[in-house]
């Protein structure tokens, strides 16, 4: 049965590679056009050969994944009935997820935003890796008194971190294939390791190579492949099954087999545009439409150039009869001799024909229509107006809306799986993470059993400095129509709105004058203490008025008042207290 097994995970990992070669092919030309080697004929350039590498492919990269970047990821989290308590768990839940991306960031001693977005951005897609790590939570887990939400005592276990483990993928070692009753069949990730390193990682032997001294085990490499397939079982029940494949064989202990807790891949995938899902050569990155008109843009200045170095090189004609020798500054240049007619000068350089410019401008801007346009990096024509510009903006905002959705599906795939695996291996144990959100450092604790049933979502909205102060004016329009909580989250950014209502109670609670009263009062019985004497006189005379406003008897009324005569008006055409007409006095006249 094994041998049956380790010919169908080989056979299925083959067409893997197979089907996802396409895009591995493009991922290394475009990782070439970012690093600047833009020539692949491998030939080294002639003596007098230009080769320009123009940096847009490097530049629009870097400014998407600076966009991308500089907004920060929006968790929401839904529950099927909302109360005030699962107001706090959903606040908490959103926590936790940035909290998983702060602390796997520092265990794998990389950012994992950055990453991601590189992949996806100039790749074509992302891949991130979110696994339960038992050695992990055997390590950080412990048992210490907590007080639920009602103010109930109790004990539980819990992990100083979560022990969950995620890792980014990069896209040339993962394999797909497409299939089964989702959207694939087999996922693969694949690492090239020594006889070695495998041998040490999973604390085996492998008979294959037990032939091998030290030496040859440290040198001889072969394909690491961590492989998951889906399985229908005979009852139409869907199962993950998971083996480790190394050289051609099953590593001890880890031949397929199905794996518990998991009810999907590990593997969370999305693709910048995938134009073909069948095909993966069609899955194109950001430098996809900007392969052409670059790379024509380069021969055109690198034949200009050349023209340029050929004409600027020529040496002064110096056309004399014969034997005639002339006197020339040798910081001039060279002098080439001609008999017939005298003459003297420099050649004439005719340039390049009216076409080549205007081939050039066209070449630019294709580029910029393919890319980001040069106003985003502070360039372009000074006469553009200022809707121009607003309008140049809005294009480079548009080109990011369809990547972004893209995007934002792969932290919300990932955020699902994220909250499965926690509530399955961790139940009521309690997760304690650690982050930063909108610039605010936070530390925070939820139970595993509280992510069960909640539905999570991520947004990425890629935002230029002028839609601040369009969302704050919204804010001020909407308000008294929708609610604070929504205000503050939609319009605001702020991402824990109940946080910012805890605050403002706290702060108004701070300054009310029985508050602030209550702090004079202290700080003069502290200044008393030391010796003051005017603190303590100001102190008395503080108390005293608060005894007397406290025992102060009801004033009698008014003797006018007591004997039925009204008061005039300072005018006699006013109102009286009463806000009515003024009554006549007996004998007034009118």
């Amino acid at each position: 049965m094994e041998n049956t097994d380790l010919g169908s995970v080989l056979y299925r990992i083959d067409l893997a590679r197979a089907f996802t070669k396409g895009w591995h092919e493009n991922i290394k030309r475009w990782r070439k056009l970012y690093n600047f080697d833009h020539y692949f004929d491998q030939r080294p350039a002639l003596p007098h050969e230009s080769r320009y590498a123009d940096p847009t492919f490097t530049n629009t990269v870097d400014l998407a994944v600076g966009i991308f970047i500089a907004n920060e990821m929006i968790w929401k989290a839904s529950s099927w009935k909302p109360t005030a308590q699962m107001d706090r768990v959903t606040s908490a839940a959103e926590k936790y997820l940035a909290g998983l991306v702060d602390v796997n960031s520092d265990r794998n001693g990389y950012d994992i935003r950055y990453e991601v977005d590189t992949h996806f951005v100039r790749d074509g897609g992302a891949v991130l890796y979110t696994v339960w790590d038992g050695a992990i939570a055997k390590r950080t887990i412990s048992t210490e008194t907590f007080f639920d939400y009602d103010g109930n005592e109790y004990t539980a276990p819990v992990y100083s971190e979560p022990p969950l483990r995620v890792q980014v993928i990069d896209p040339l070692n993962i394999l797909l294939l497409p299939g089964g009753t989702g959207r694939w069949a087999v996922m693969a990730r694949t690492e090239l390791k020594s006889v070695f390193d495998v041998e040490t990682m999973f604390a085996v032997e492998l008979k294959e190579f037990k032939h091998l001294d030290f030496n040859a085990k440290l040198n001889l490499k072969h394909d690491l492949v961590d492989y998951w397939e889906i399985k229908i079982q005979p009852d139409g029940a869907e199962v993950l099954q998971h083996a480790i494949v190394y050289a051609g064989n099953f590593v001890p202990d880890y031949e397929l087999k199905v794996v518990e807790g998991y009810a999907e891949f590990p593997f969370a995938v999305s693709f910048y545009k995938p134009t073909d899902r069948m095909d993966s050569r069609s899955w194109q990155s950001i430098l996809t439409p900007l392969e052409t008109p670059v790379l024509e843009l380069e021969k055109s200045i690198n034949r200009r150039q050349r023209q340029i170095d050929m004409f600027s090189s020529l040496p002064l004609v110096a056309k004399t009869n014969q034997g005639r020798q002339i006197a020339l500054d040798p910081g001039l240049g060279n002098i080439v001799n001609l008999s017939l007619d005298e003459d003297f000068g420099f050649p004439q350089w005719t340039g390049n024909p009216p076409d080549v410019e205007r081939q050039i401008e066209f070449f630019r801007s294709r580029v910029q229509q393919s890319g980001f346009s040069d106003v985003m990096y502070g360039g372009g024509a000074s006469d553009v107006s200022g809707y121009a510009l607003s309008q140049l903006g809005d294009q480079n905002r548009i080109r990011l809306e369809q990547p972004l959705l893209h995007l934002e599906t792969l932290w919300s795939w990932w955020a699902k799986q994220a909250t499965h695996l926690t509530e399955y291996f961790s139940g009521s144990a309690v997760l304690r993470v650690y982050g930063k959100s909108k610039g605010v450092v936070f530390s925070s604790e939820i139970k595993g059993e509280d992510l069960r049933g909640l539905h999570v979502v991520c947004e990425i909205k890629p935002e230029f400095p002028n839609e601040q102060v369009r969302k704050h004016a919204m804010a001020s329009q909407v308000r008294g129509l929708l609610s604070e909580f929504t205000i503050m989250q939609n319009y605001l950014g702020i991402q824990q709105p109940d946080e910012e209502r805890l605050r403002k109670l706290q702060e108004s609670a701070e300054t009310n004058p029985i508050a602030v009263q209550y702090g004079m009062m202290n700080a003069l019985m502290e200044m008393a203490k030391a010796g003051d004497t005017v603190a303590e006189k100001i102190l008395q005379t503080l108390q005293q008025q608060i005894v007397g406003q406290a025992g102060r008897p009801e004033e009698p009324p008014n003797p006018s008042e007591s004997l039925g005569v009204e008061k005039e008006s300072a005018s006699r055409g006013g109102l009286n207290r009463g806000g009515a007409a003024p009554q006549m006095l007996s004998g007034e006249v009118m």
